[in-house]
């Protein structure tokens, strides 16, 4: 059994660099040569008839006899002037490859165009950033992060993440679903969903290796959609009541229950595999965000206000239990469970962990510190999955 776990979170302020190349130009240069009609100098005699070359240096000879001797007003035939048809002789072409000599040479480019390097792990949890859409890996328990790849996302959006086999898909709410099977190294682009048309808000999870997907939006139902064949194809299932709100949530129980969550806490589940809805109950404040898991014993958890407090219910969401909170204005935007242990993710950077069914939390690390951004001030939309 596969299943994928989803968390969403609040988008925040957008805050809004080029490689420089080089070249070099050689000019090659060539001697004019002189033309054939001019009269050799060695042949240019004076007005008596004498040879200039043999005149002697001791000689005394005024300005006018010397502007006499030589021509200057027509010294070149320039009605013939050189011959441009092959000034160089090309058969021994100046080599252009170091026209000067530069001390200093300049270094070649950057490639951009390299692909990414598939990471060298064995990834347990993934987070989806809309904010530029970056994804993060983890496999140590959330002690450690990296940056696996760039989904080709205009971003900042609102996404979702997912996985089917060895397939991680991002989505958005336009309708765009992208695959990766090398862990984000890549991607290819798939046919675009039905969820498009006027989505606000969407959750992804899967289970049993099919894909399902909610899509919601002010005034209107929420809409389950399932795909059997890794995105390439959807089938419309059942509505749930009006899914206003600013994010959603999704997540699998181990007896296939599907389990949707929007803003303020309200919770609706399905039993039909997502041809019909019920209501069963809702846990936190209005403001309580739609961050819910299910963890293998079937207990289903959110994460709501004030601050972050963490709720349980033990009897398929009819009723809900304070546990513990995590007071931090950072606060938790994405909730994951893997086995018995719950993940809390914030869009600033924290993780946090609990292995007593949400009593107490541990600060694990910052997520963010694999990032090449500031989380502090430009947040987004996150999405976190548990890799089996």
């Amino acid at each position: 059994m596969t299943r994928t776990l989803f968390g969403s979170a609040l988008l925040g302020l957008t805050l809004t660099g080029c490689m420089p190349t080089s070249g070099l130009t050689g000019l090659a240069m060539s001697d004019r040569p002189a033309d054939d009609d001019a009269a050799p100098l060695d042949e240019q005699v004076d007005e008596d008839g004498n040879d200039i070359d043999e005149l002697d240096d001791t000689e005394s000879t005024d300005l006018d006899d010397t502007e006499d001797a030589i021509d200057t007003e027509d010294p070149v035939d320039t009605e013939d002037p050189v011959d441009t048809e092959d000034p160089v002789d090309t058969e021994d072409p100046v080599d252009l490859g170091d026209p000067t000599d530069i001390e200093d040479p300049i270094e070649d480019p950057v490639d951009t165009e390299v692909p990414t390097t598939p990471i060298n792990i064995d990834p347990e949890l993934v987070i989806f950033d809309g904010y530029d859409g970056a994804l993060y890996a983890t496999a140590d328990d959330g002690l450690s992060w990296v940056h696996a790849g760039d989904a080709p996302v205009d971003a900042p959006l609102v996404g979702a993440l997912a996985s089917v086999g060895n397939q991680w898909l991002v989505a958005d709410s336009d309708g765009d679903l992208f695959a990766s099977d090398d862990r984000a190294a890549s991607w290819t682009t798939l046919p675009t969903g039905p969820w498009g048309s006027d989505a606000q808000f969407i959750a992804m999870a899967s289970f049993d290796g099919d894909l399902y997907l909610t899509s919601a939006a002010w005034g209107r139902e929420g809409v389950l959609y399932k795909s059997a064949d890794g995105g390439n194809s959807w089938e419309e299932r059942g509505l749930f009541p009006e899914g206003g709100g600013l994010d959603m949530g999704m997540s699998f129980a181990p007896d296939g229950t599907l389990y949707v969550a929007i803003r303020g806490g309200e919770v609706f589940s399905s039993s039909d595999d997502g041809w019909t809805f019920s209501a069963p109950g809702a846990y936190g404040s209005a403001w309580s965000l739609a961050n819910i898991a299910v963890t293998d014993d079937g207990t289903l958890f959110g994460a709501g206000n004030p601050e972050t407090t963490f709720y349980a219910s033990a009897d398929g969401g009819n009723s809900f239990e304070t546990r513990g909170e995590w007071n931090n204005p950072r606060s938790i935007s994405a909730l994951v469970a893997q086995g018995d242990t719950l993940f809390g993710i914030s869009v600033k950077g924290n993780v946090i962990r609990s292995t007593d069914g949400g009593w107490s939390w541990t600060d694990l690390t910052d997520w963010s510190t694999a990032a090449s951004r500031d989380t502090l001030c430009c947040s987004g939309w996150l999405s976190v999955m548990y890799v089996d």
